[in-house]
């Protein structure tokens, strides 16, 4: 109020009303301070708001583009797992065709030896049996000679009776 003084409106006021003018003075000074210090603190509280809401705004699009990776990830394991599974299925189908074939392969190499075995006895027999000669006399139909089989080990040569017995175990392992 500094202004008003040129005015000259506090001549003739008593000591104890300048003294008032004076404090009222003071008073409006300090308040005036007081409400540029709150105006002060309004605008910085109002930027660091300001500053709050952006970042708020940024964790959202984050949160957004985080979620988002989080489903897609999400999915792909999912994807992973079901994958997971079909490949444990067919695994134990495989096993399961392994032991099959394994069992098979057992019986097969049992029967093998079995013949292998008979195939030695026969060998074994056919070396210890003397042949003993036998007269040669003519065969009224010789052409036909080779087609007749009499049954007779002399007749079918061992190694004949060898592939006829292979053959025959061939076809019953089928």
């Amino acid at each position: 109020m500094s202004w008003m003084s040129g005015l000259g409106w506090k001549d003739g006021l008593s000591s104890l009303q300048l003294q008032k003018v004076e404090d009222l003075e003071k008073n409006l000074q300090k308040s005036a301070n007081n409400a540029n210090q709150k105006q002060m603190q309004i605008d910085t509280l109002q930027q660091a708001l300001d500053k709050l809401k952006r970042k708020k705004e940024e964790d959202l699009k984050e949160s957004g583009s985080l979620q988002a990776e989080l489903t897609q990830v999400q999915k792909q394991c999912q994807e992973l797992e079901d994958r997971n599974q079909t490949l444990r299925s067919e695994l134990k189908t495989k096993e399961t065709q392994v032991a099959s074939l394994q069992g098979q392969l057992e019986r097969t190499n049992h029967q093998l030896d079995t013949a292998r075995g008979s195939i030695k006895k026969l060998e074994i027999e056919k070396d210890s049996q003397v042949c003993p000669a036998t007269p040669s006399r003519p065969s009224i139909t010789p052409q036909k000679r080779d087609s007749i089989k009499i049954g007779t080990s002399a007749d079918i040569s061992p190694e004949q009776r060898i592939l006829e017995l292979q053959k025959k175990l061939a076809e019953r392992d089928q």
